[in-house]
């Protein structure tokens, strides 16, 4: 495809091929400069690496891609999505996608980037990728028909209708969180035993469970850090003070029991995941599983002073190696 696409655009051509992952990024550079009758490319990728992908490239390793780019000393580039936003080569007159397509605002930021008179933009990928650009088509028709009628009223008829729109949804959000809080307050108080799901190893019981900020369920009970390891998290998260930092397991079978977070202070708090555990009703006696919290009585709110008294658990809890 790039070869046919030389031969009829010119041998002067600028190309930019769009990719999924770092990896593939490497490798098509590597392919196309091996295989290719034309092509000298090289790979333009992100300065971040994930916990999945290890691979990353400088800014100024990014910098030399584009200059020598620009300068025509290489002819194109195989990029992730970095170079799908605000990368200006105004002689690049033909970009493919090879399984690429992810949503309208992306086919709209690719198809900028062949710049050049006369320049194509081709999707190569499989069924389902094809699939998602008919989606992004359509998207892209409807967000045109929306702007041509807004772009036809006055003014004051569009700042008018925005008020009108923020007043419903503020109405609406508001009588959302009176329906939720008014749920939450006919709920019962109920009292339950959580045990570990694969070894039934028992954790901690509801009256030591605290609710922070509505959907995080805090452990208070000092006995519960002792019969945890916690591993460093590849994934950290933020929940308001809340920093996830750990993962945390049963230190009998390693089961996943949630995580460990730092709040201010780096006060740690072990975090309970629902789904891990089984629910014993301490009158009923009933076992049973749930996703969620909603489903369960309720437990109490957390208070400042018990993230105080946290303080010194996490040095009674194991921690494994990362």
């Amino acid at each position: 495809m790039v070869d046919d696409n030389f031969t009829e655009k010119g041998k002067d051509s600028i190309f930019m091929v769009f990719v999924e992952t770092k990896a593939s990024a490497t490798a098509v550079s590597k392919y196309l400069t091996e295989k290719s009758s034309f092509a000298r490319c090289e790979h333009l990728i992100s300065s971040r690496s994930t916990s999945e992908d290890k691979e990353k490239q400088s800014q100024a390793d990014q910098s030399r891609v584009i200059k020598r780019l620009l300068s025509k000393q290489i002819n194109g580039v195989v990029a992730t999505q970095v170079a799908e936003e605000g990368l200006n080569i105004p002689a690049c007159n033909f970009v493919i996608r090879y399984n690429n397509t992810r949503n309208e605002i992306s086919t709209v930021q690719v198809a900028g980037r062949s710049r050049a008179k006369q320049g194509t933009v081709t999707d190569f990928a499989n069924a389902e990728k094809r699939r998602q650009e008919d989606i992004n088509v359509i998207r892209l028709a409807l967000m045109n028909d929306a702007l041509s009628n807004i772009l036809v009223k006055s003014d004051d008829d569009l700042q008018l209708e925005v008020r009108q729109r923020m007043r419903a949804i503020t109405a609406a959000e508001a009588e959302y969180a009176q329906a939720k809080e008014l749920h939450q307050q006919s709920k019962t108080t109920g009292k339950f035993t959580l045990r570990c799901g694969k070894c039934q190893e028992t954790a901690v019981c509801s009256c030591d469970i605290r609710c922070y900020n509505g959907s995080q369920y805090v452990v208070i009970d000092k006995e519960f850090y002792t019969k945890i390891t916690c591993h460093r998290n590849p994934k950290i998260s933020k929940y308001d003070n809340l920093e996830t930092k750990y993962k945390t397991f049963c230190k009998k079978c390693g089961h996943n029991w949630g995580v460990g977070a730092c709040f201010k202070e780096n006060v740690f708090c072990a975090i309970v995941k629902i789904k891990q555990f089984i629910i014993t009703d301490s009158n009923t006696k009933e076992e049973y599983h749930c996703k969620t919290w909603a489903k369960l009585p309720r437990v109490q709110y957390m208070s400042e002073e018990e993230f105080s008294n946290l303080k010194g658990f996490d040095e009674l809890t194991e921690y494994g190696r990362d």
